[in-house]
């Protein structure tokens, strides 16, 4: 039987940083690097990672590349929620980082359900019109028929079927 190690992080948008703020990127990035070399993920799952443009390039994942630099992370495939022009959300990005093989990664929106409609709080009535949450991340197909994608759900040992 094969081991993999997965590991999941909400890095509370994630992004490059004013040169007064604190903390800044840089120790954000000292602070938590060594959570993520301790961890040994094969496969670390990232919420809320921002892109970040250059110059004539697409917005890429450019500080998490930075924070993964030095890891068992590093150079792993990134793969991510994607807007229409294939390169990364300006904010709140899903990203799976793996060096395992990844057959087909597959972003899915909730296409296949309904989403929950929420209101109002119990046991309060509802004071304003129901409205729809959706979220979406990278998938494959073999979660295809769940309600909550996972980013996670595209990286296994064996291809997604």
């Amino acid at each position: 039987m094969t081991q993999i190690r997965i590991a999941t992080f909400n890095l509370e948008n994630f992004d490059e940083t004013a040169p007064t703020a604190h903390p800044s990127r840089a120790e954000r990035i000292t602070l938590m690097k060594p959570q993520i070399s301790r961890l040994r993920a094969d496969i670390a799952c990232f919420q809320e990672v921002h892109g970040q443009e250059r110059p004539g390039q697409p917005r890429a994942l450019l500080t998490l590349k930075e924070l993964l630099a030095g890891t068992n992370l590093d150079g792993a495939a990134l793969i991510s929620t994607k807007p229409a022009n294939d390169a990364v959300f300006d904010v709140r990005n899903l990203v799976v980082a793996t060096h395992l093989p990844v057959i087909k990664p597959q972003q899915m929106k909730n296409e296949l359900v309904a989403a929950p409609a929420t209101s109002g709080s119990p046991p309060h009535p509802p004071t304003r019109s129901p409205s729809r949450s959706v979220s979406s991340g990278p998938s494959c197909t073999r979660r295809s028929t769940s309600t909550t994608p996972s980013p996670a759900a595209c990286c296994t040992s064996s291809p997604c079927t």
